[in-house]
Order: structure tokens, then C-alpha cells, then sequence
């Protein structure tokens, strides 16, 4: 009996433990602190203000963690770069536990609208005993750079502080429609992957399997998808025209990529930013839509 009980409270403490990281992210010049992430129950604060907050004082922190953080800020502090902004994606409770892709989304509904080298650079792991103790349990690195070219400069998220309730709004769209929408989730996979790839073959081929979530069946595949991101993305007759003929020259690389033919690398380098734009045009326009299958959208788009 008296070892029955200690099992049980053995899984008892083991259940009272719970774990969350944060992250640092880099590649905005913008304020991302401005933003609302609290669809995926995460805030943002910059890093020059991150000390200062309160997020672990709404627990006992150990001297041991407290010393952890200020080394791990104090190390960042010097890797910054000197334009480059570094902010902290946090929980907005520090005492309940929320799964990783809550942060994952915040970073891809902003690379969804602003194709730039945004990134996340280091993980801090901790646990929460008791909704009243904060460990410090591990830290990682991330060194995953999504340089289109390699020239940075021109590759800073960005953004004007007019435009921040349109993009609030967005995110607060986004983060409903992701959960329930299978296309869409398998779209924006398609999308980020191209920023997870080192080698820009690869990165093109993810971005033009992101286009073809529009078409439903492979049938006149081209020409079915140069009409339906002409009427998604066109502004005008004259835009929309040279969507449909911009796509004819992308699906004909393609074609030589996939089956083995001859093609230029410095051809896939030069498209490769407009196909990504496009890509990032059409999928926030699908969010904003609200269609929730491709059936439904391939009916809607044959009018």
C-alpha cells in the first residue's frame, strides 16, 4: 500500500510539471512588439526591453536561472548586428504550457506576408514546477539563414507602422483559419519549407508546389494555374495577363527541372523572388477569402 502511494505520488509531481520554451528571433527592422500574437497565446517584446519584463517574475526563479539569462542576453547583445533588430517571443502566461508551434505560426503568418530573411536564431527550455518554480533546462541553437541572394540588406522584414492593424487582422485570420483549413496547412508547409532549404532548385520547386494549391488535378495544370493566380492576385486585366504568361515561363523551368532537361541555375536565381512574392500574394489572399476546400475554390474561380 505505502508503495502503491508513493506511485501515485510520483505521477502526481511528474504531472504538476510543466514545460515552455521561448524564442529569439532576428531579420525585422520593424518593431515586432507592436504586433498582436495573442491568437497563439504568445506576446512579442524587443530584446533590449526582454530583461526588463515580467514574465519569469510571476514565479520564484532560482539565483542558477537568473544568472543563465542575464549570460544568454549579455551573449546576444554581441552577436547583434548593427541594423539588425532581435526580439523574444514569449507566452503570455509563464505558467501554463503551450505547444512550440504556437511560436512556429507567429513566424510563418509574418514570413507569409513578408518574404524576408526572418528567423529564429536561439531556444531557451524551461520547466514550471508547481505553477510556482522556473528551471532553466537547456538552451539551442538555430543557424538557419533565408537569404534569398545573400545580399541582407535588402532582405529586413519591414514594414510601415500604418499598415499594423491590417496586419493584426491578418494574424488573428490566419491563426483561425490554419487549423481548419487542410489545403492552406499543407500550402503555407510547401512555402516555409522553400526557407528551410539551402540549395535554390529546391527552394523554387517548394514555392511552385505552394502555386499549385489552387488547382485541383493535374489536367492543363499550366494553363488552369496561370488563370486562377490571374484572378486571385491581378489587380487589373493588364497585371493579371502578365501573371498568366509569368507562370507559362515558371511551369516551363519547372518542367526541365523535374524531368531532367537543361536549365540555367542563373534562370531559377532570377525568378526565384518574383515566384516567392507570388506565392506570398496568393496565399494571403486564400486566408482572406475564407474558402475552406479546393473544390469550392476551383468552382469559385471557373466564373
Amino acid at each position: 500500500m505505502a508503495e502503491a502511494k508513493s506511485m501515485l505520488n510520483n505521477q502526481s509531481s511528474e504531472q504538476e510539471i510543466k514545460y515552455f520554451n521561448i524564442y529569439f528571433l532576428s531579420g525585422s527592422l520593424s518593431d515586432l512588439s507592436k504586433l498582436d500574437f495573442s491568437p497563439f497565446h504568445v506576446r512579442c517584446c524587443s530584446f533590449d526591453s526582454f530583461e526588463a519584463h515580467d514574465f519569469y517574475k510571476k514565479v520564484s526563479v532560482d539565483e542558477f536561472t537568473e544568472k543563465v539569462i542575464k549570460r544568454k542576453l549579455s551573449e546576444y547583445q554581441e552577436r547583434l548586428m548593427e541594423r539588425e533588430k532581435l526580439f523574444v517571443f514569449i507566452p503570455t502566461d509563464s505558467t501554463e504550457k503551450i505547444q512550440d508551434d504556437n511560436y512556429i505560426q507567429c513566424r510563418n503568418v509574418l514570413l507569409l506576408m513578408f518574404p524576408s530573411i526572418l528567423s529564429f536564431k536561439h531556444i531557451m527550455h524551461f520547466q514550471i514546477e508547481d505553477r510556482k518554480y522556473l528551471n532553466y533546462s537547456y538552451s539551442t541553437d538555430l543557424n538557419f539563414n533565408y537569404s534569398r541572394t545573400g545580399d541582407y540588406d535588402d532582405e529586413f522584414l519591414d514594414f510601415q507602422d500604418d499598415d499594423i492593424e491590417a496586419i493584426n487582422s491578418f494574424i488573428g485570420t490566419f491563426a483561425k483559419r490554419i487549423k481548419t483549413y487542410q489545403y492552406l496547412k499543407t500550402s503555407v508547409n510547401t512555402y516555409i519549407s522553400s526557407y528551410q532549404e539551402m540549395n535554390p532548385v529546391m527552394q523554387f520547386l517548394c514555392l511552385c508546389m505552394t502555386l499549385e494549391s489552387t488547382v485541383n488535378g493535374l489536367s492543363e495544370l499550366t494553363y488552369r494555374l496561370g488563370r486562377n493566380l490571374a484572378i486571385l492576385v491581378g489587380k487589373d486585366k493588364e497585371s493579371a495577363e502578365q501573371i498568366s504568361d509569368n507562370v507559362k515561363v515558371i511551369y516551363d523551368l519547372r518542367s526541365k527541372i523535374i524531368h531532367g532537361g537543361d536549365y540555367s541555375s542563373n534562370k531559377v536565381l532570377e525568378f526565384l523572388p518574383y515566384v516567392q512574392r507570388l506565392a506570398s500574394c496568393t496565399l494571403v489572399k486564400l486566408f482572406q477569402l475564407n474558402i475552406p476546400n479546393l473544390n469550392d475554390l476551383n468552382r469559385l474561380l471557373m466564373f
